[in-house]
């Protein structure tokens, strides 16, 4: 049986600078997707297709529309070269600024931020994400004005209730029944991290 290994950027990137040497035993694939392109062209930082070419990783792609023959949400797809895989992503890359920055500030509440002036952008931002992609999906492009629109109120209306009153990341925690977070849950457990 293969074991797959999807690698954290990092980890390729200590590869190709030759500060982490992977051994490993049995069949091991390592795998990598196009989240792993997205950073590099956000960062600028190519060092890891270096890594991702000396541990032969492979492109991993969802499966959530059924296109692949094979029973799993994700497939590991053959072997390519890295750099003509990353220049082929970037000839099909769209890029949406806002949708990071947005996500962030959501999570940023959660945590405990005072950010409610920057979160209050997060449907105006959702909304003018459609309108950047909606030339790219002709066919739908009614439908995922209506979902934005649908999605977009709903986050309002999240923001303007839920997310209107900031919360210390201890309320938050506890609202969600991890009081001193998951692992302050297992503490007594053998083996923590297979509970959690």
């Amino acid at each position: 049986m293969t074991i797959i290994i999807y690698g954290d950027s990092n980890v390729y990137r200590y590869v190709a600078r030759g500060e982490l040497e992977v051994t490993t035993v049995g069949t091991v694939r390592f795998a990598y997707s196009s989240i792993h392109f997205d950073e590099m062209i956000r960062t600028g930082n190519l060092e890891m297709l270096k890594g991702i070419e000396a541990l032969n990783a492979v492109p991993m792609v969802t499966n959530e529309n059924g296109e692949y023959d094979i029973d799993s949400l994700g497939v590991c797809l053959d072997y390519v070269d890295p750099y003509e895989k990353f220049e082929e992503y970037k000839t099909n890359y769209v890029a949406l600024p806002g949708a990071e920055s947005s996500i962030n500030e959501i999570l940023l509440r959660l945590l405990g931020a005072d950010n409610i002036d920057e979160l209050k952008n997060a449907p105006d931002t959702l909304l003018e994400l459609v309108d950047t992609i909606k030339p790219y999906f002709a066919e739908q492009a009614s439908e995922f004005q209506k979902r934005a629109e649908s999605a977009s109120s709903d986050l309002g209306a999240l923001i303007q209730g839920d997310l209107s009153t900031r919360m210390p990341l201890t309320e938050t925690r506890s609202s969600f029944g991890y009081p001193k977070g998951a692992t302050s849950l297992h503490e007594s457990d053998p083996n923590p991290i297979d509970a959690i």
